[in-house]
C-alpha cells in the first residue's frame, strides 16, 4: 500500500516501467490491502509486482515467505489496464459479498495486457460471504487477460452459489494455463467470454467448470467426480493424490505417486499465446 502511494505516477510519459520487488524473510503478514489506481500505463510502460525467490513460497502456503492477509476487503484491487502480478500469498477472510483476492473489473478504455501468475490465493468464507472470488479479472475494456500457474482453494460457504476459484470475463483474449482450484463452489467460472484453458485442475468443487471455454481448449481435469472438463483430451473423473488436503496444511503440489493428473498435461513450452 505503501509503495503505491508513493511511486503512483504517469509510466508512458515517464517512459518508465514500475517495479515492485518484494524481498527477504517474512515473519509478519502485510495486512493492508490496496488498490492500484491513478497510473497511466500502456503495453511497454506496465507495473510488475513481484516475490523473489527469498521471499516466495514454494508452492505450498507458508508463514515464512511474503503473504497478504485482508479481511472484508479486495486483496488487491488493479484498476490500470497494464499490470502483472507474480509469486504472491493472499488470504482473504470475509464474512460479506464481492470481495476478491486479486480483483480487477474497472479498466479504461484502451487495451490491456493484465497477467496473474504464480500466486496462491486461499479464502476463508462464512456468514453471509457470497460472490467473493480468489482470482476475478475483466470488464468491458479488457482486451488481453492471461492467468497461469496460480493455486486457489477455500471460496465456498455452504450452499451460496456466486463464490468462485478463478472467473474470466469480457476480453477477447483470455489465457488460462497450468492453475489448480480446490473447495471452492464453482472452479473456473466467465462471464461474457471464451476462453483457452489448458492444464488446469478442477478439483472438489460443487461445481467445477461452469460455462463454455474455448473449443482450443485442451488437457485439463475434473474430479474426482465431476465430467465437465471443456477442451480436447479431457481428464474426468478421477482421483488425484495432493501431498495434503488437511485444513491448514494444505498442500496442492501433486504427490509422488498420483497417477490421474501427473504427467497429463500438454507441452506448453511453445504455445503461441501464453508459453509455460
Amino acid at each position: 500500500s505503501a509503495w503505491e502511494a508513493a511511486k503512483n505516477r504517469d509510466l508512458v510519459a515517464a517512459n518508465e516501467i514500475e517495479v515492485a520487488k518484494i524481498d527477504g524473510a517474512w515473519t509478519a503478514a502485510d495486512t493492508t490491502a490496496f488498490i492500484i489506481d491513478g497510473w497511466t500505463t500502456d503495453a511497454n510502460h506496465y507495473i510488475k509486482i513481484y516475490t523473489t525467490p527469498t521471499a516466495r513460497h514454494s508452492g505450498k502456503w507458508d508463514t515464512g515467505k511474503y503473504r497478504l492477509e485482508i479481511a472484508d476487503s479486495h486483496g488487491v484491487d488493479v484498476k490500470e489496464n497494464y499490470v502483472r502480478i507474480e509469486g504472491l500469498q493472499i488470504k482473504l477472510t470475509s464474512t460479506t459479498n464481492f470481495r476478491n483476492g486479486i480483483n480487477s473489473d474497472t479498466f479504461v478504455a484502451g487495451g490491456s495486457d493484465f497477467r496473474i501468475s504464480h500466486n496462491i490465493i486461499r479464502g476463508v468464507l462464512s456468514g453471509t460471504a457470497d460472490s467473493c472470488i480468489g482470482i476475478g479479472v475483466g470488464d468491458a475494456n479488457s482486451t488481453t487477460q492471461k492467468v497461469w500457474n496460480n493455486i486457489v482453494y477455500g471460496f465456498i460457504n455452504g450452499s451460496n452459489a456466486n463464490n468462485r476459484g478463478i472467473r474470466i470475463s469480457y476480453a477477447a483474449n483470455n489465457y488460462v494455463h497450468n492453475n489448480t482450484v480446490y473447495n471452492s463452489y464453482v472452479g473456473y467460472d466467465l462471464y461474457s467470454a471464451t476462453p483457452i484453458a489448458k492444464n488446469n485442475i478442477a478439483y472438489n468443487n460443487t461445481d467445477n467448470w461452469n460455462g463454455t471455454w474455448s473449443a482450443s481448449s485442451t488437457n485439463n481435469l475434473s474430479g474426482p467426480s465431476q465430467t465437465d472438463a471443456p477442451g480436447l483430451n479431457p481428464i474426468n473423473a478421477v482421483t488425484v493424490s495432493f501431498v495434503s488436503t488437511t485444513s491448514g496444511s494444505e498442500d496442492f503440489r501433486l504427490a509422488s505417486g498420483d497417477a490421474a493428473a501427473k504427467n497429463a498435461g500438454a507441452d506448453l513450452s511453445a504455445d503461441a499465446n501464453l508459453a509455460v
